[in-house]
């Protein structure tokens, strides 16, 4: 996948049962909010709390220029 960038929509996948206010395996879509060495996303679903999730949950990358007509 490409590097994901911070701004970036994404669809992603929680996996760990930290993300307080995320159901564990239910995918959402959010933004990127910033990202650490560690290969990690910080990232926010709409009215949801920032969650930290890895590169490998990202489901993928949602591109502005896609038409959903």
């Amino acid at each position: 996948m490409d590097e994901i960038k911070i701004g970036a929509e994404i669809v992603f996948n929680i996996t760990g049962s930290h993300n307080i206010g995320y159901a564990k395996w239910e995918r959402y879509i959010g933004t990127v909010l910033s990202r650490d060495h560690r290969s990690r996303l910080y990232v926010r679903a709409e009215g949801m709390p920032r969650a930290c999730i890895d590169e490998r949950d990202v489901d993928k990358l949602i591109d502005e220029r896609m038409d959903f007509d």
